[in-house]
């Protein structure tokens, strides 16, 4: 139903768009309801499943108050949301 165009313009690379203190890179797919983030003090890279779509594209859509942090810590770290760390 959907093509290439259509799912590459609902995700979201932070390498260089946001600054933050916590994240070193993060990847938002709002159409899969997936994040994946590198923690800059760590190197720790997880995978976070069932995300909230509503929230994936809220955060994807607002751009004056982008905070990576405040995403991952409101809408990553639910019940719901399946964790996923890699090796």
């Amino acid at each position: 139903m959907f093509n290439k165009t259509f799912t590459r313009s609902y995700t979201f690379n932070a390498t260089t768009q946001v600054n933050s203190t916590a994240i070193e890179y993060m990847n938002v797919d709002a159409l899969k309801g997936e994040v994946t983030v590198l923690y800059r003090n760590s190197g720790a890279v997880y995978t976070y499943k069932n995300v909230s779509k509503r929230a994936c594209l809220k955060f994807l859509l607002d751009n004056a108050g982008r905070s990576l942090g405040k995403f991952v810590n409101n809408a990553c770290h639910q019940e719901r949301v399946l964790c996923l760390a890699w090796d």
